[in-house]
């Protein structure tokens, strides 16, 4: 058993003060009360003996008077002694009663709880109980936390979630998770790093503060131990064996480190990097923002590419990379403008079939290949370059007149010659079918068809030339610059203008 607080013995000594004064007192005058009790009997005694009985009598009284006297005065020490005792004893109660109801209130309004020393606990019925409420309002303030905790977990989950569903981009999806580090990690430096497009470099995507970064110096995804663990990792000292030795080559090593793997379409393509000052550790809360923040991360970078990949699937032509025939009705609608001038080129392969069945298909799919490399490199970004259908090939030339399309068409020629003899392959020819906008058609189909009849044209006319629809064209539209025009080509002199081999 604890042995009594301070207060309570303050409290008994003040009660049993006047117990001890009255005592002092009494040790004090019983010697002066027996003289004059004996000396009041002595003079009773005479006063008999005078046979006086009215004097005696009236002695007898005042004797038994002052006797009563001090029984009274005794009396009411006592009784005013245990009232001042009960007093003092009801207000220590009453103080510890109110201190245990205290506690419960803090404990249920989730106010913080101030513990005293041990020693000011009485091991007594209320000592027990204080004992038990702040138990019981530590494991309350504990449960609170957690709860408060988690319900910004989940708040900070569906506010991030809602945010990813609005960035339709890689870089804007890197832009909200910059401004989500700094909400979930107020104080420390955090920084993405994401691998590049053939996932043997990491670079870094995006940081919460750019001047102060972490500066991770892990070079590819392999480099990061968490990448390769493939869960959350956590360094509490730089300097602890099982460290991440990274931790000590960096240009402002730290003591702290949290490394989080941000997984894309089920593989580990990135690494969410945060340190901070070893005196402050991550609290739980924080931790699981940000390992929501990089779940949230990487499945929207996943849908993104998901969907790029898709949408340039359904875009483009599975064997050249160009764009296909629904792609290029869109991108000209995009073109086409009053007042603007556009040339449309069909052009193919001559004698394709002759090349797929003397050297076979792979042979005829290489060669289809590099015809469409050569046109992508040769032509300006602006213009549109699609595979129409089989070997045939649509070229569509931005603010360009039939004249200025042959120097084009001369140049990609030019360009297939040497990319076949530099790779050695099978030598080919092509023929080219120019049409313009807007004197051979108003729409693309038209365009098209009258590019087509100028594309059979040149074939008929010997193949591995460049023909121009001329049915409405004249010569004053179709003047080239002979220093311009490489060797090969020819003005137009006809309705349907040719340039030869």
């Amino acid at each position: 058993m604890r042995p009594p607080s301070r207060e309570l013995k303050r409290v008994i000594l003040e009660a049993q003060l006047p117990l001890l004064v009255f005592a002092g007192l009494s040790l004090l005058g019983a010697p002066v009360l027996r003289l004059a009790f004996e000396y009041q009997v002595a003079e009773l005694q005479s006063i008999t003996a005078s046979h006086d009985e009215r004097e005696a009598l009236s002695r007898l009284v005042t004797l038994v008077g002052a006797v009563f006297n001090a029984i009274a005065v005794c009396a009411v020490i006592l009784g005013a002694s245990g009232a001042l005792l009960s007093y003092r004893g009801f207000k220590v109660i009453d103080t510890r009663i109110r201190r245990a109801a205290d506690v419960a209130t803090t404990a249920l309004t989730g106010g913080v709880i101030i513990l005293e020393d041990e020693h000011e606990v009485i091991d007594d019925s209320i000592g027990r109980l204080e004992t038990d409420l702040r138990s019981v309002a530590s494991a309350l303030a504990e449960r609170d936390a957690a709860l408060q905790d988690e319900a910004f977990r989940q708040r900070f989950d569906s506010t991030i979630q809602r945010a990813m569903t609005m960035a339709e981009t890689e870089t804007e999806v890197y832009e909200l998770t910059r401004r989500a580090m700094q909400q979930a990690s107020s104080h420390r430096n955090c920084e993405l790093l994401m691998a590049d497009a053939s996932d043997a470099h990491l670079r870094l995507a995006t940081s919460s503060e750019p001047g102060e970064r972490p500066e991770c110096p892990a070079a590819t995804p392999a480099d990061c131990f968490a990448v390769r663990r493939g869960q959350s990792t956590r360094f509490e000292n730089a300097d602890a064996l099982d460290a991440c030795p990274k931790l000590q080559s960096r240009t402002h090593p730290a003591d702290a480190s949290l490394c989080i793997p941000i997984p894309v379409m089920g593989k580990a393509v990135g690494v969410m990097h945060t340190v901070g000052d070893p005196h402050k550790p991550l609290c739980e809360s924080e931790v699981l923002a940000l390992e929501s923040l990089a779940r949230h991360l990487g499945a929207r970078i996943g849908m993104i590419r998901a969907l790029e990949s898709t949408k340039l699937q359904a875009e483009t032509d599975a064997l050249t990379g160009l764009l296909n025939r629904r792609s290029l009705e869109e991108r000209f609608r995009q073109m086409l403008a009053p007042g603007s001038t556009i040339s449309v080129v069909v052009c193919d392969l001559d004698h394709f079939k002759r090349l797929n069945d003397t050297y076979g298909h792979e042979t005829g799919d290489r060669a289809l290949r590099l015809f469409a490399q050569v046109l992508r490199r040769t032509v300006r970004p602006s213009d549109i370059v699609a595979r129409y259908g089989g070997e045939e090939f649509v070229v569509v030339l931005g603010d360009a007149g039939p004249s200025q399309a042959i120097i084009a068409l001369e140049r990609i020629r030019s360009a297939l010659d040497e990319a076949i003899a530099g790779g050695g392959g099978v030598h080919f020819t092509s023929s080219f079918g120019v049409a313009a906008y807007p004197l051979h058609g108003v729409n693309l189909d038209e365009l098209i068809q009258s590019a087509d009849k100028a594309l059979y044209i040149a074939k008929k006319n010997g193949r591995n030339r460049i023909e121009v629809a001329g049915n409405v064209v004249n010569d004053a539209q179709l003047v080239i610059d002979a220093d311009s025009v490489p060797e090969g080509s020819s003005a137009p002199n006809t309705d349907v203008v040719s340039s030869p081999v």
